[in-house]
């Protein structure tokens, strides 16, 4: 049997785990907009 506990645990970790992962993508896009733009402005 699986106790409650366990799933909502799980469920917690799942949807932190896809938060950061949103996140992390989101900063990666927004620094690879940040250069693009520097490197677009200095050459």
């Amino acid at each position: 049997m699986i106790s409650s506990v366990v799933v909502g645990m799980t469920l917690k970790n799942v949807l932190v785990g896809l938060l950061v992962a949103v996140m992390t993508g989101m900063v990666g896009l927004l620094v690879h907009l940040v250069i693009s733009e520097s490197w677009d402005a200095g050459g």
